[in-house]
């Protein structure tokens, strides 16, 4: 069997809803049988026989196991749960954008609308991750820009919005992923370099708060270079905290031209000393 059969085998197993719903029962903790049927929905005093074989079919494809009189997800179940999660969270993202049309938002005094994105706006924002890239790094061409549209902005629980010219072109854009946990964390912002861009930013910024509360949440958290002075203004002018966080990277291949590490880095007031 090769490992597209089994993943085709397990995508089968969780296809029916009474598999789905067992799986999600058991995301935080485990259950004996009558307490599991319950909290699929299902009376223990109907219907065990095949309630045993949709927990066969699970414990057949690695996703559950029994221990003692308990069943629990294996490590395989714990992260299907999690998948499955996602898709939700993703599928009802869709139908909100579908019934609200992105809710779009005028903001300000800008000639500019703030809006979800969509798909047609690939080409636009893979344009902007050029413009950002070229302000901070030197370059990039743009199919690598369109290909970090893909891997960083078009991923599972990841949200972007744009800003929209009355043109129709894009000036601006930020994105956000939602961490499990419920965490938020805004991930790029970009709003070009002429004078309207701090305008354009601070929307975009409110678009991503105004989801923060949506959700319940009450924190937004982001990071940034210690050469990135301009975001760390404007992020610490927009009340953000620091919170002393340093990020390092290891380069376990070719490491990039340009230098990263700061040999003596300062930021606003602390500073680090690069000590071998």
């Amino acid at each position: 069997m090769t490992s597209q059969d089994f993943t085709d085998q397990v995508l089968q197993s969780i296809s029916n809803p009474v598999r789905r719903a067992v799986v999600h029962s058991l995301a935080s903790q485990g259950m004996p049988f009558s307490d599991l049927m319950r909290a699929c929905g299902l009376d223990p005093n109907f219907d065990t026989g095949q309630f045993w074989y949709h927990l066969s079919e699970l414990m057949a494809k690695s996703i559950l196991r029994k221990e003692e009189e308990v069943y629990v997800l294996t490590e395989l179940g714990v992260k299907l749960s999690k998948i499955l999660d996602t898709l939700h969270g993703e599928c009802a993202f869709l139908l909100r954008k579908k019934r609200g049309e992105n809710r779009q938002m005028e903001r300000g005094k800008g000639d500019f609308i703030i809006r979800a994105y969509k798909d047609h706006d690939f080409e636009g924002v893979a344009i902007l991750v050029q413009q950002l890239y070229r302000y901070w790094w030197g370059g990039m061409s743009l199919e690598y820009a369109r290909k970090t549209v893909t891997t960083d902005l078009l991923v599972p629980d990841t949200r972007v919005y744009v800003a929209e010219h009355p043109s129709g072109s894009l000036i601006g854009f930020i994105s956000y992923a939602i961490r499990h946990g419920g965490v938020f964390w805004v991930e790029y912002l970009w709003a070009g370099e002429g004078s309207q861009a701090e305008e354009v930013q601070e929307q975009l910024l409110e678009a991503v708060e105004r989801d923060v509360r949506d959700a319940g949440e009450d924190q937004l958290h982001t990071h940034f270079g210690v050469d990135n002075r301009r975001f760390g203004e404007f992020y610490l002018r927009h009340g953000f905290e620091t919170l002393n966080r340093l990020e390092v990277t290891k380069y376990l291949g070719e490491a990039p031209k340009r230098k990263y590490t700061a040999e003596n880095a300062e930021i606003f007031g602390y500073k680090f000393k690069r000590v071998i």
